[in-house]
């Protein structure tokens, strides 16, 4: 698989997990917050109530409150009932007729009765069609420090788990949407991402490549600022660097065809002259001749152990033990070696040497 097709999954990926995760996170959260605000409301209608109910008894007008309670009902599916009792537990409104002036009995309504605070109770609530679970919000109502009656509204928990459930759906179909613009932009921004990345890596290839091809000249232009453009640079100053182990191994071959050539001539040029001075000539110069040849010859000894030094260098094992040299000598065997050589061109070679 190409680093361009890993790359673009692995963002998509990404962007996928953190999509779902921020969805999740925020459906979560909102459904807190709805059961928090329904809360809430629920308060805020019970103490709207005891706020009616409070003026209905000021003004002895029940059918107001009666009214009210009507609309509550009404403009609510979530509430199951809604009614106001007086101080004598006796219902005064109710958002079903029947129960008016009827007097409450059942353990809901005798703790909602005395309790001298906002009361919040959950009970299962059964008739002939179903059986379902209320939340009872109970207020008492305070005329002149004395109470004189208890708001109280019934909710569904079944109705009130279904609106909440509906709200988070709709809200969920909406993150899906944003989600799903989202996972497009962001799977081609990590596709443009994926590409904007390899595109330097391919010419990083390219580059080395043609560098392993031995075209050592080759620049690798990757303009960036980013590790890739350091390791571009990198690249190109390796690629520098075997140009010059190139040129210094080119230089080194040149210097040993030379050094090597040139006691090979010198032996060469004594030899023709042994061969071509017949035995009278090599009687009076065969020893010096020899001589000469066996000096170019321990030359070419000391060179290929030179070589091989150059291999101890390398790896750390070189032993250097320096000492004197007598140049004169030394300029002397040189003169020697090549005055064949000279005399063939018609070269004159002389030596002058201080005598210290």
């Amino acid at each position: 698989m190409k680093l361009k097709t890993k790359f673009s999954l692995f963002a998509s990926l990404l962007v996928t997990m953190v999509l779902a995760a921020t969805g999740f996170l925020f459906l979560t959260f909102e459904k807190q917050h709805l059961v928090k605000e329904t809360r809430e409301n629920q308060i805020a209608l019970v103490k709207s109530l005891a706020s009616v109910g409070r003026e209905a008894l000021l003004r002895n007008y029940d059918l107001f409150l009666i009214d009210y309670i009507k609309t509550i009902k009404k403009g609510n599916r979530v509430v199951t009932y809604a009614l106001f009792i007086d101080n004598e537990d006796r219902i005064l409104a109710h958002s079903n007729p029947q129960f008016l002036r009827q007097i409450v009995k059942d353990t809901v309504s005798i703790k909602a009765q005395v309790s001298q605070d906002l009361l919040i109770q959950t009970y299962q609530m059964v008739s002939e069609e179903s059986q379902q679970e209320i939340i009872d919000v109970a207020l008492p109502v305070f005329l002149g420090g004395q109470r004189k009656g208890t708001a109280r509204i019934g909710f569904s928990r079944t109705v009130l788990e279904e609106v909440i459930e509906g709200t988070l759906h709709e809200t969920g179909k909406r993150i899906l949407i944003v989600a799903l613009g989202v996972l497009i932009f962001g799977l081609l921004g990590a596709f443009i991402l994926a590409a904007t990345m390899t595109k330097p890596i391919k010419v990083l290839v390219k580059g080395a490549d043609l560098i392993g091809q031995g075209k050592l000249d080759t620049k690798i232009k990757v303009e960036r600022k980013d590790e890739l453009g350091w390791l571009a640079r990198k690249f190109n100053q390796m690629a520098e660097g075997l140009k010059e182990l190139d040129e210094m191994k080119n230089d080194f071959v040149s210097s040993v065809t030379h050094e090597l050539r040139s006691p090979l001539a010198a032996i060469e040029s004594y030899v023709n002259e042994m061969l071509e001075g017949g035995v009278e000539e090599f009687a009076k110069t065969g020893i010096e001749d020899l001589t000469t040849i066996k000096n170019n010859t321990i030359r070419l000894s000391h060179f290929i152990n030179d070589l091989l030094d150059t291999a101890k260098i390398e790896v750390g094992r070189m032993e250097v033990k320096p000492r004197l040299l007598d140049l004169s000598s030394l300029v002397t065997e040189v003169v020697a070696i090549f005055m064949p050589k000279a005399e063939g061109e018609k070269i004159e070679l002389r030596i002058d040497l201080p005598i210290d």
